[in-house]
C-alpha cells in the first residue's frame, strides 16, 4: 500500500509506483472485464509511451492531452505523461470537438494520446496524435526502461477543465505534490 513515508513527502506518484513494480512485478495492477495487467506490464507500457513522448519533444512542464475511454489505456496514458515529466490534460472523447480543441490550444498541448477508434475524430487537433495501445505494444523492451526525469513536486501534474461561468472552460492546475498527497491519503 502506498503511503507517505517519513522524509519522502516530495516523492512523486511515479516513484512510488516504480517502487511497487520492484516489490510486486507480477501482482495484478489493473483488472478490466476479463483482463488483467501486472505492475510490470503496466510499467513497461507506460515507459514505452513515455519514451515516445520524449522522442516527440515533450519536456518537463509541457502539456499532453489524454482523450481515452476508461480502461487500461487510461492508466498507461496518464503514467506515461507523468513519467515524461509533463502534465496531462484529460479531455472527454464524448465532448464536442470544439471544446477539446479549445482545451488543447489553451494548454499548448502538442501531443494528444487517444485510442485508434478516436483518431479520425480527434487526430487533427494536435501536431502529434498517438493511439496509446499501438505505441505501448510496439516498443522494444530494451528501451522501455523508466525515464530518468527528476521529480519536481511543484510542477503541474494535470489540468482539469471546469465548465466555466463565462461559457469558456477554465483550467485548474494540480501539482505533483497535491496529487501525491491525494494518492497517499
Amino acid at each position: 500500500m502506498l503511503g507517505i513515508r517519513t522524509g519522502q513527502a516530495n516523492r512523486s506518484v511515479c516513484e512510488d509506483f516504480e517502487d511497487q513494480v520492484l516489490r510486486t512485478p507480477h501482482a495484478i495492477a489493473l483488472r478490466f472485464g476479463s483482463g488483467e495487467v501486472s505492475y510490470a506490464e503496466l510499467n513497461r507500457q507506460a515507459n514505452a509511451l513515455a519514451h515516445r513522448l520524449l522522442d516527440l519533444g515533450v519536456v518537463p512542464g509541457a502539456y499532453v492531452g489524454v482523450g481515452v475511454d476508461q480502461g487500461p489505456d487510461t492508466a498507461v496514458a496518464i503514467l506515461s505523461v507523468l513519467k515524461a515529466g509533463a502534465a496531462y490534460v484529460p479531455v472527454s472523447t464524448a465532448d464536442p470537438v470544439d471544446r477539446v480543441a479549445y482545451q488543447l490550444r489553451d494548454t499548448g498541448a502538442k501531443v494528444l494520446l487517444t485510442q485508434s477508434r478516436h483518431l479520425e475524430r480527434l487526430g487533427s487537433l494536435c501536431p502529434h496524435t498517438l493511439a496509446v495501445a499501438d505505441v505501448a505494444q510496439s516498443v522494444d523492451l530494451a528501451i522501455a526502461q523508466n525515464p530518468e526525469i527528476p521529480a519536481d513536486p511543484d510542477r503541474t501534474a494535470y489540468v482539469l477543465y471546469t465548465s466555466g461561468s463565462s461559457g469558456r472552460p477554465k483550467g485548474v492546475a494540480v501539482s505533483h505534490r497535491s496529487l501525491a498527497y491525494y494518492v497517499h491519503w
